[in-house]
């Protein structure tokens, strides 16, 4: 059985610009009305949180957590910023051209945008590693962004539409087997180390009950969810300590630990020694 094949020019990779990143929470200070002025391609997400919007001259809407909405460049759209009320999102700006963004266009054709369903958190976890990656600024964290964002694209022009301008984004089938489910779980832990994850969720992402991943997991992987969630952590840790030359404080909050102390705690009973001396005990053993 043979697969593959040749692509012709126009099927090539789009010419993609990633222009800016971003994923934070905002408690807004006083209510307004606010209409961002886009001459490029943005893709907002609402992670939690409700907003009133208006697209144009039309009616206000409410905006839910878990919807994304993609602007086409041009867009007149309105967000109410309410006092008070407190969102966390994420979003991208971007431009693009070729067949991408062609497909884009008939996507969010006559009013200039559209909205889609994320129940799998494929554009949520996407858009935040996209966030990480710019803001830690690793070496390739460029080419790594790009290439989340471009898997972005593809996830929204493989859609389903579930309404006028609402569509509904869904995960490709998942691979099977005993890697499959240690590989799955790997990758949402490293696209988002700093997330609370525990088994529940974990399991809700497979697509298992808790008490099925609980009982699975352990026999795929060798070790159990809890322990791959604080390894993945203690990874991601040791990256900030050695890239970004974080603190200890610093990189407790960045990953989500409830202290600096259990992240010490948990960073020793790992790696053998504390995080403050990791990076000089690594110089060590260079020399």
């Amino acid at each position: 059985m043979i697969f593959g094949g040749r692509l012709v020019p126009c099927e090539q990779a789009p010419a993609l610009h990633l222009l800016q990143a971003y994923e934070g929470i905002t408690r807004f200070q006083a209510t307004r009305w606010v209409h961002p002025h886009r001459r490029n391609w943005a893709l907002d997400y609402l992670h939690h949180g409700r907003q009133t919007q208006r697209i144009g001259r039309g009616r206000p809407f409410e905006r839910t957590s878990g919807l994304a909405a993609l602007y086409a460049p041009g867009c007149s759209y309105h967000e109410l910023q309410a006092a008070g009320v407190t969102i966390h999102e994420s979003y991208v700006i971007f431009r693009v051209s070729g067949r991408a963004q062609h497909a884009l266009e008939l996507l969010t054709a006559r009013d200039g945008y559209c909205h889609f369903e994320d129940p799998d958190a494929i554009l949520a976890d996407g858009l935040r590693a996209i966030a990480a990656e710019v803001f830690a600024r690793r070496p390739g964290f460029a080419l790594a962004a790009h290439g989340r964002l471009a898997g972005i694209l593809a996830a929204l022009l493989a859609s389903e539409s579930v309404a006028p301008r609402q569509r509904r984004v869904r995960a490709p089938e998942a691979p099977s087997g005993r890697e499959g489910l240690r590989t799955r779980v790997e990758a949402l832990l490293r696209g988002d180390p700093a997330a609370r994850w525990n088994v529940a969720a974990l399991a809700r992402r497979v697509g298992m009950s808790a008490s099925a991943f609980a009982h699975a997991y352990p026999r795929v992987a060798g070790e159990t969810p809890h322990r791959a969630i604080l390894r993945l952590k203690i990874e991601a840790a040791k990256r900030l300590l050695l890239d970004q030359r974080l603190r200890v404080k610093e990189t407790a909050e960045r990953l989500g630990f409830s202290s600096e102390f259990h992240f010490s705690r948990a960073f020793k009973r790992l790696e053998g020694v504390p995080p403050r001396d990791y990076r000089p005990a690594l110089l060590r053993r260079r020399v």
